[in-house]
């Protein structure tokens, strides 16, 4: 039998229960941890962050996505969609780089134009929308990086 705080050693079929109940108590300690040490506001930040995500994919990728009222242009909405996915993520991930953020909102723009070339979609995938997308991030990161670190001095 393992130690309370180690897993077993050795996976035979009888320690499969323990060894499973050990994991999902780590898992459980661990998101304790994890709560008590992000505010509450950070982790709304973080929620909207996914759903923006998640939002922003699904209509991207949709054959006939609904009009938006008064049919602003097709940079404007990944513009839009970007510069809030980089300010959610700023706020959310203040300890990630804005680097790291930058460059993973590029790749899902570029991954978005990549699946927009899928024929059956029936979408058209337009290189200057990843270009849109790009300078949508880096202005909001920019400006996010400048807003958070004032806040930070006026503390």
């Amino acid at each position: 039998m393992a130690g309370a705080s180690s897993p077993p050693s050795f996976f035979p079929p009888a320690l499969a229960a323990e060894w499973f109940f050990w994991g999902i108590g780590k898992f459980n300690l661990y998101l304790l941890r994890r709560s008590t040490i992000v505010p509450p506001m950070q982790n709304i930040f973080r929620i909207g962050f996914w759903l923006a995500l998640v939002f922003a994919v699904v209509m991207a990728v949709l054959p006939h996505p609904p009009q938006l009222p008064g049919e602003p242009s097709d940079k404007f909405q990944h513009m839009l969609a970007f510069a809030t996915l980089a300010v959610l993520a700023a706020l959310g991930y203040p300890g990630v780089s804005r680097l790291k953020i930058a460059g993973g909102l590029v790749l899902l723009g570029a991954g978005i134009e990549l699946v927009q070339m899928i024929p059956s979609l029936h979408r058209d995938a337009e290189w200057l929308d990843l270009v849109a997308d790009s300078c949508a991030v880096l202005v909001m990161l920019t400006l996010a990086t400048l807003a958070l670190n004032a806040t930070r001095k006026a503390r």
